[in-house]
């Protein structure tokens, strides 16, 4: 009955935040109402191995594993959404994870873990007559890369501020400001330098024969 009722609390919790960024959206938003939009992968993955050089055969050769993300965007308008993205795992099936609590955990019997994680949580919204579009918060973030895949710079999720303006049909200017660390220790007399910034500047441009995207970063 206590876990049933911490179960519980903690759904009531969750949709209280829901609905209080609903209820701030609608503000901002006066009498529009909020469309909501759901999206989510649920990803699978079975596997076999066998490792042929392992020396003492100490291995797990098959592995099942899972991993959800949902994602809700709070759409005020054409020109503000906020949207919250979720993710839960992956999940080893099976396994305990780290002890029962955080990332991997909640794949043992009877299924029991505190697995959530906030992957995102961001507003998205243009500044009122212009074309210079604002994204705050925790989201995606990555330095352009040349195979359109991974840049080993910076290419994770991390909260801080993007805006990006286009110039004219050619050129186009993305500044970013990111935070990856600050432990909140006391600033004193001591100075104890206990953040990280990352500043940003991209620069894409784009021709009938020409794509390219200078950029450059300072941490």
């Amino acid at each position: 009955l206590v876990s049933y009722l911490q179960k519980e609390e903690s759904m009531k919790r969750i949709l209280s935040y829901v609905l209080a960024a609903a209820l701030t959206l609608g503000s901002v938003g006066a009498a529009n109402a909020i469309d909501l939009k759901v999206s989510g992968q649920w990803d699978f993955a079975f596997g076999w191995l066998d490792n042929t050089f392992s020396r003492n055969g100490n291995q797990d050769h098959f592995d099942a594993r899972q991993r959800v993300r949902t994602q809700v965007n709070f759409i005020a308008s054409e020109n503000l959404q906020a949207v919250l993205m979720f993710e839960i795992g992956e999940i080893n099936w099976g396994g305990q994870g780290a002890g029962k609590n955080g990332r991997g955990s909640g794949g043992d019997l009877d299924a029991d873990g505190v697995n959530i994680e906030t992957k995102r949580a961001y507003l998205d919204w243009l500044i009122p007559n212009t074309d210079v579009s604002v994204r705050m918060g925790l989201q995606a973030i990555a330095m352009p890369s040349g195979t359109g895949f991974y840049n080993p710079v910076l290419s994770s999720d991390v909260a801080g501020i993007v805006v990006s303006a286009p110039i004219n049909d050619m050129f186009a200017i993305t500044a970013v400001w990111a935070r990856p660390f600050d432990r909140q220790e006391y600033d004193g007399a001591k100075n104890m330098h206990d953040e990280m910034d990352i500043f940003a500047l991209i620069l894409p441009i784009t021709g009938d024969c020409l794509n390219i995207t200078p950029w450059g970063s300072y941490s």
